[in-house]
């Protein structure tokens, strides 16, 4: 299954604009940009049938499919801050190999069979928060993202050259809710922000979650160390054509990297 369209050009360029607002109607706007290493593991199951059915069997990614090994993979971050608007874009990309035995039937490929797998996914984000409650100390906020999500799973049956794969390229729309909490005397920022969607397009139903957690030790100056954890849960099902698919996948891991504010 692949999906792109406008959407994703619509939304950049609404960003784009966002950002250019923020910047513009604050003369002391507040500056981000962040680098650094994201540890992801991938965790769940995944399934493709041949026909278009109702139930779909799945297999495990990580017993099944060997995927799902921990991988450190850089991971960049932007945002501005001004005139209680707040506008964020991060983005990874991650890949990795492995070879396993399906046992449910993967398209033409049949159970029992071993597989030379591969995955890779690529997931930008990007949010526009407006502060609705703003304090010294703390913040609260809600606005609306999007999440670009680029996936490819490829699964090859060497002893009959069969080739099955799942690839999703599609921008999702996101309702975004965030806090930061700022405390008096010691030199750290705590931010939360959580976004997701769940809703039928067309032949396909999916949620989204995506949250993350961050913390900011003030080193000297703009210079800041951040630490914090990313979890990201998506469901689809659904089917294409004459395919059929399902997948329930966990994305989670550790971050770690450097903060520069202006």
């Amino acid at each position: 299954m692949v999906r792109s369209g406008r959407r994703t050009r619509c939304f950049a360029a609404a960003l784009a604009g966002a950002l250019l607002a923020a910047g513009c109607s604050s003369s002391t706007p507040l500056l981000t940009v962040e680098g650094g290493l994201f540890a992801p593991q991938l965790s769940g199951k995944v399934g493709l049938a041949s026909q278009a059915v109702t139930d779909v069997d799945t297999i495990d990614l990580n017993s099944q499919l060997d995927l799902g090994s921990r991988k450190i993979v850089p991971y960049l971050r932007g945002e501005l801050n001004g005139a209680s608007i707040d506008v964020a874009l991060n983005g990874f990309r991650t890949s990795e190999s492995g070879r396993g035995t399906v046992t449910a039937n993967f398209g033409k490929i049949t159970a029992g069979s071993t597989v030379d797998t591969s995955l890779d996914l690529g997931l930008a984000h990007g949010r526009l928060a407006f502060d609705l409650f703003d304090t010294k100390w703390l913040t609260l906020g809600a606005g609306l993202g999007a999440e670009y999500l680029d996936l490819k799973l490829d699964a090859r049956e060497p002893v009959f050259a069969l080739n099955e794969s799942i690839a999703v390229r599609q921008a999702l729309p996101l309702i975004v809710a965030r806090g930061a909490v700022r405390p008096p005397a010691l030199p750290l920022d705590l931010e939360l922000e959580v976004g997701g969607i769940s809703g039928t397009y067309q032949a396909v139903h999916g949620t989204l979650l995506d949250a993350e957690a961050l913390v900011r030790w003030k080193v000297t100056g703009p210079l800041a160390l951040f630490g914090g954890y990313r979890f990201i849960h998506f469901m689809i099902r659904g089917h294409s054509g004459s395919e059929s698919f399902d997948g329930n996948v966990d994305l989670s891991g550790l971050l770690l990297g450097l903060s520069l504010r202006f």
